[in-house]
């Protein structure tokens, strides 16, 4: 038999939607990912691959380890995006000189070239976001984002609930 739920659990459940940080932040992500999808199609990647792309080349030459430390997101997981892109063509992935078996990302020209397309498609949707919202609107969603960054980054310190 299935439960149908209750009434004070519907209720319960929609003041969590609307008031759920993590429901909201990744309702919006969906949103957003399918927009800049849509768009970065005409630079032949989408917008996982630019965001990676963009900060490939902003820490070219850094190591793996290093590059998933600035961009927040696991070793592993940065590694099977980086091998879509080197497939691509758009970096190289190369053993580090330094001890400890380390590998370096390094962008290359035709890289550099999707990348800069793709800048011209990142002003269009960005120009398109801040319209839609409204410029002040927009500069307190990125400050607001920015700090919720900044008090949970390192949130592996924080006691499990």
């Amino acid at each position: 038999m299935v439960h149908s739920g209750s009434i004070v659990h519907s209720k319960k459940l929609k003041a969590v939607g609307l008031a759920c940080t993590f429901f909201n932040t990744r309702k919006s992500s969906r949103i957003l990912s399918r927009l800049y999808d849509r768009a970065f199609t005409r630079a032949g990647i989408k917008g996982t691959q630019f965001s990676l792309l963009a900060t490939v080349c902003y820490y070219n030459g850094q190591t793996i380890t290093s590059i998933a430390h600035q961009a927040i997101i696991d070793r592993t997981t940065l590694s099977r995006n980086l091998a879509v892109l080197e497939k691509q063509g758009l970096i190289i992935v190369r053993d580090s000189e330094d001890p400890g078996n380390q590998k370096k990302v390094e962008i290359t020209h035709a890289g550099e070239a999707v990348l800069e397309k793709s800048l011209e498609v990142w002003q269009e949707i960005h120009e398109t976001i801040q319209d839609r919202m409204g410029p002040q609107n927009w500069r307190q969603l990125i400050r607001l984002l920015l700090t919720l960054q900044r008090e949970f980054e390192h949130s592996d310190d924080m006691q499990p609930w």
